[in-house]
This record gives C-alpha cells, structure tokens and sequence, in this order.
C-alpha cells in the first residue's frame, strides 16, 4: 500500500483480504455507474474461489480515509513456455464469463486514472485484457486513452452479446410478441406436466425454508447436464457458494417447478438496481418432453414484469432469442506492448489459449452428452 495525493492505493493478492473488506465492496459497487450484480463480492468472491490457483490475484483498491472509491478486479496469469515467461492481466476469465468492469463512484472520475497509473507503472505484464466490459461504460474512453498515451498497441473486440426483456410492457403484451410455436410449447409442456401428477410453482423466500430450496436447486441439477460430478469443474461448489452468499445479504430469489413435490425445473434471480438477472437455470433432462426449462423461464419472466423494474437480464445463450431480440453488447478493451519479444509472447500465449479453450470445450460437450444419455426421458 502506498499514499498518492493522500488517497491510499492497496493491491491484494489473497481472497481472504476481500472477505473483509465484503461490506465496502458492495457498497462501491452498489454506487458505482455498473448495472450488473457480477462485480459484487457475493457474485465474485465464489467466482474467484472457483478459479482459485488458476490465476494470482491482483485486486486494486483505492481508499480515502477509510472509503473504498475504486476497485479494480484484476488477476494475473503466467505461463512459461519455451523459455519465455508470458504475463496477462484481466478480469477474472473463465468462459462463460459474465460482464465485469473497474469500480469506481460516480463523483470519483479521477479514481480511474489513478488505478490505470498503478496498473501501467507498478505491474510488469505482456498485454491487459479487460474483457465482457459493457459498450456504454463510462471507464472505456479514459482507459483507452491511457493504454495509448502510453504507446501500447490498443485493440476493441467484440466479446460477447446479451439477451434481455425490456420490461415495460406487461406479460400479456411480452408473451403474444412471442411465435405461436413458443406459446404451444408453453401450453403442451405445462399441460404435459399435470398429466403426470399435482404440478404447482414455489419461490424462496415465501413457499419453503433455505434448506429446503437448496435441495431442491441440486435435486434438478443431479439431473441435468449441469450436473458437474466427475467432470473436473467446480461449478456446483460455485452455486452452493453463491446460493450462501446471496441468501446472507438477502439478495436470493429461487423459483421452482414441481411435479408431486418434486422439483424438475429451478431458476436463480437477483434483482439487482432495479434489473432481474437470471444468474443460473436448470432443468431435469427426464421432463424434456416436457419444455420444463422452457416453461420455467416462462414463469420466472411472468414474475419479473410485476417488479416495475426496466430490464429482465436473461443470458447470452442463442436459445434466449426465441424470448427477446433485445441485446445488450460487451467488448474486450485490450492493450500490448509493443516490443518484438512481447509480441512474440502474446502470439504464442494466445495459441497456447485457444487449445485449452477449444479442449475444455470438447470436454464439457461429452460430458454434457453423458449425462444426457444417462438420464431416462419420463
């Protein structure tokens, strides 16, 4: 840590040193010009524990007098090939990776350029990649002027899209915009499903305890291709931990559909500045036949036009189109030195990349399959 114009400037390298600074953190970020809920400890800290030993923490924050007014959620990752050692620092990447930004307050404009300082001239790196940043961020500008006044080799690409429902209309309006197609499927999987027994929604909280809805969300996942026993992921150890961390500040929203008290589908909300998130959604493959997973997000969006809010955050899924046209696009502000052996890193860092990419890839796909023929279809 060290004082600029009496404005401490922290970096932290351990997840521990966030958990105690959890309170700040969301406060920042509940200030911040940011919509989404994916830069706030209860989303991050389970993300970054996930990813643990993936990647070095590197975390910038910027205090004044006790007040966290900017934080910067960055990690680094080193790879030694061929004797040369590459260095990248991001947002922590992981596909698929939700949206993500540099924290900073609305009347605290100037706390940018003092993290972009640190970061230019107290970290040793190959190239900055600052990934799933919303097109209209506020930070975009300045930090692309800073990456070129520092005579880096400055990139834009496009990085991913998001579906979302704007919500002022009503659900009546919303569903008969929708194709005939998705509104028989909606009829027949809901009618299929009380063919088969007593069917009915529940919420958490209002219907069930905690315990019970976090059965009941593992119930579905066990039975769906989400399911990530055996695979080598980590990503049911990240739900339960998100599922924790949400109900702690009372941010969870669980819905579920029911067929003789047995969950088949579930999805997780957050309202978040006035949005809902569908942050994860899963459907048992038994019920396919069914459209559970269609007919529950059909519920869940039903439930979100009654909130008054503006938008409804579905995901970046090409399945979600059949719901809405509306996207919301992000992009990859990235920044590399220029010299010849940087350049010669970079390129081998980004093959090197790819492959693992494209093999986790093919590993997810068979085991998605797996698990698909593993289950019987009711």
């Amino acid at each position: 840590m060290f004082n600029h114009n009496k404005i401490k400037i922290e970096e932290v390298n351990n997840i521990s040193r966030l958990e105690d600074i959890k309170v700040e953190w969301r406060m920042l970020a509940d200030n911040s010009s940011h919509l989404t809920p994916y830069v706030t400890p209860q989303y991050l800290l389970p993300w970054m524990r996930m990813l643990d030993k993936r990647y070095t923490i590197c975390f910038i924050l910027v205090w004044d007098d006790g007040e966290l007014i900017g934080l910067a959620p960055l990690v680094e990752k080193c790879i030694n090939k061929y004797g040369m050692k590459i260095k990248i620092i991001s947002f922590p990447e992981q596909k698929p990776s939700p949206p993500c930004d540099i924290l900073v307050g609305d009347n605290n404009e100037n706390i940018l350029s003092i993290i972009m300082d640190y970061l230019l001239k107290h970290k040793s790196w190959d190239s900055v990649r600052l990934s799933n940043m919303d097109e209209n961020s506020k930070n975009i500008k300045p930090c692309t002027e800073k990456f070129v006044q520092n005579n880096l080799s400055v990139h834009r690409n496009s990085s991913s899209d998001i579906y979302y429902i704007d919500l002022k209309s009503n659900w009546d309006e919303h569903l008969a915009a929708r194709s005939q197609k998705m509104r028989q499927n909606l009829r027949r999987g809901l009618r299929y499903c009380e063919r088969l027994g007593d069917t009915c929604f529940s919420n958490y909280p209002g219907d069930i305890s905690y315990k019970e809805a976090v059965d009941k969300v593992f119930h579905v996942v066990k039975h769906s291709w989400k399911n990530d026993e055996g695979s080598g992921q980590n990503w049911n150890k990240f739900l339960k931990e998100l599922l924790d961390e949400l109900e702690n500040c009372g941010d969870l929203q669980l819905r579920f559909l029911n067929v003789n008290d047995e969950p088949i589908a579930c999805i997780l909300d957050m309202l978040y500045k006035n949005n809902m998130y569908a942050l994860f959604n899963a459907y048992d493959v038994r019920y396919q036949a069914a459209n559970a997973g269609q007919v529950m997000f059909g519920y869940s969006q039903e439930e979100a036009f009654d909130i008054n809010g503006y938008r409804y955050v579905l995901g970046f899924r090409e399945y979600l189109r059949q719901w809405t046209e509306k996207q919301q696009h992000y992009l990859q502000l990235r920044a590399d030195k220029k010299t010849i052996l940087s350049t010669l890193k970079i390129a081998l860092y980004d093959f090197i990349s790819d492959k693992r990419t494209e093999k986790v890839s093919d590993q997810i796909e068979i085991h998605k399959k797996k698990l698909k023929q593993q289950q019987k279809i009711t």
